[in-house]
C-alpha cells in the first residue's frame, strides 16, 4: 500500500499512468487478436446462420408433415440446393446474354470515352501520359 497517498487514498500519478499504460496494452492486444481471427469468426457465424436457416426449414416440414426429422432436414437441404440451381440455371442465360453484350458494346465505348477526353486539355495531358 505504499502506492496509495496516505492523505485522501487516491492512487499516486505514477500508479495511474501504470494502470492507463495496462488498459492500453489490453486493449491492443484484443484488437491485435480479433484481426487475426476475424476470417474465422467470420466463417463460424455464417455456419451458424446456414445451420439456423436449415434447422428452420426442416422444422417446418417436420410439423407439416410429420415425418422423421432426419429425413425432413435432408429434403430441406436438397431443395434448398435445388432451388439455388434453379436460379442459376434461369437466370444465367440472361447474364450470358448480357456479358456478350457488354463485349460487344465496351470497346466502342471506350473510344467514345477517349474521344470526347481529347477535346478537354487535361484530357489530352492525361492521354499523352
Amino acid at each position: 500500500m505504499s502506492d496509495l497517498n496516505d492523505n485522501n487514498n487516491e492512487f499516486s500519478y505514477t500508479t495511474k499512468i501504470w494502470i492507463n499504460v495496462s488498459i492500453l496494452a489490453l486493449t491492443v492486444v484484443v484488437l491485435l487478436i480479433l484481426k487475426a481471427t476475424f476470417s474465422v469468426f467470420l466463417l463460424i457465424f455464417a455456419g451458424i446462420l446456414i445451420a439456423v436457416f436449415f434447422r428452420g426449414l426442416s422444422g417446418l416440414l417436420h410439423r407439416k408433415t410429420k415425418w422423421n426429422e432426419k429425413v425432413c432436414f435432408s429434403l430441406a437441404i436438397l431443395i434448398t440446393l435445388a432451388l439455388t440451381a434453379g436460379f442459376f440455371w434461369l437466370v444465367g442465360a440472361k447474364i450470358q446474354m448480357q456479358v456478350a453484350e457488354l463485349s460487344d458494346t465496351l470497346p466502342k465505348t471506350i473510344e467514345n470515352a477517349r474521344a470526347q477526353l481529347a477535346k478537354t486539355p487535361i484530357g489530352k495531358k492525361y492521354l499523352k501520359e
